[in-house]
């Protein structure tokens, strides 16, 4: 009987074993995910402040395009449904690119707090 203890015992601490080493590689991996998405929101507040990209994408794109596309929508003019079509779809990537760039960037705002919550976290899961 107590050899059977003895081996249930060291089953279950490999099973607790086996669950740390899981979840602090999870937790790793989070973490990397953490920090790529702050390299991409640096990327993007570098790409902002960039003389060409203010120029290309914001006044171009967004500001001049947008406008332009707007202009030709609410014209009294009569435009065929294909047309039509195509400028919502003009229009809607200028809004998608916007929301991808200002979800990216906003993603890795806090990801120094994110970080050292799952660090703290990680060490509570080792020290159990």
């Amino acid at each position: 009987m107590n050899e059977t203890n003895k081996a249930l015992d060291s089953e279950i601490l490999i099973d607790e074993i086996t669950l740390k080493k899981e979840q602090v590689a999870e937790i790793d991996k989070a973490i990397e995910e953490i920090k790529a998405q702050a390299e991409l929101a640096k990327a993007i507040v570098d790409l902002r402040n960039d003389e060409k990209y203010i120029k290309v994408i914001e006044n171009a794109y967004f500001k001049s395009e947008g406008e332009r596309i707007s202009k030709c929508l609410l014209d009294p003019t009569p435009l065929k449904r294909d047309q039509i079509e195509n400028m919502m779809e003009m229009m809607s990537a200028i809004r998608i690119l916007k929301t991808f760039l200002l979800h990216r960037e906003h993603d890795g705002s806090n990801s120094e707090e994110r970080i050292q919550e799952l660090n703290d976290y990680r060490t509570q899961v080792l020290s159990n």
